[in-house]
């Protein structure tokens, strides 16, 4: 409950009587805030973030408190120093993109493979991604393990 509100006190005694009174509930607390200017593009480090006390009540598009998660992000647009860092300011960091060559690997407790495949498009740590498998021509869908390196079912 943040922003501006009414208090009401009440006195129920012989002569009862109550008062209503404004109020501004403010909240402050720590979130990440770029060091520096930086341009678009920008993949996050320790170096350009710190933690910063501010006013919450006006940051309405969200912020982001954890300066480990925010390290290696992609800054989305180009954003000057002292700026909160929101949600919708930075993406993960693109570990495979479309067109490129990658590993596509399929393990399991007694037999790994791994062969060459061109991805079909771009992703992130974690993201499903279609893949062509350049031996068989075969497309197959797997998740982004690492930069190049996509993980399939067997």
């Amino acid at each position: 409950m943040v922003g501006n509100t009414t208090v009401g006190v009440r006195c129920p005694g012989p002569a009862p009587w109550s008062l209503y009174v404004p109020m501004q509930i403010n909240l402050r607390g720590e979130v990440v805030v770029l060091d520096r200017s930086l341009p678009r593009g920008t993949v996050l480090s320790s170096n350009d973030i710190r933690l910063e006390h501010r006013e919450l009540n006006s940051l309405h598009s969200g912020y982001l408190v954890d300066p480990e998660g925010a390290q290696n992000m992609v800054l989305r647009r180009a954003l000057s120093g002292g700026t909160v860092l929101t949600p919708h300011m930075v993406e993960p960091q693109r570990l495979v993109h479309r067109g490129e060559r990658v590993t596509l690997i399929s393990e399991n407790s007694v037999v790994s493979v791994r062969m060459a495949g061109e991805a079909m498009a771009d992703g992130s740590y974690g993201d499903r991604v279609r893949v062509r498998n350049l031996s068989s021509k075969r497309i197959v869908e797997g998740r982004v393990l690492s930069a190049g390196v996509v993980g399939v079912n067997m």
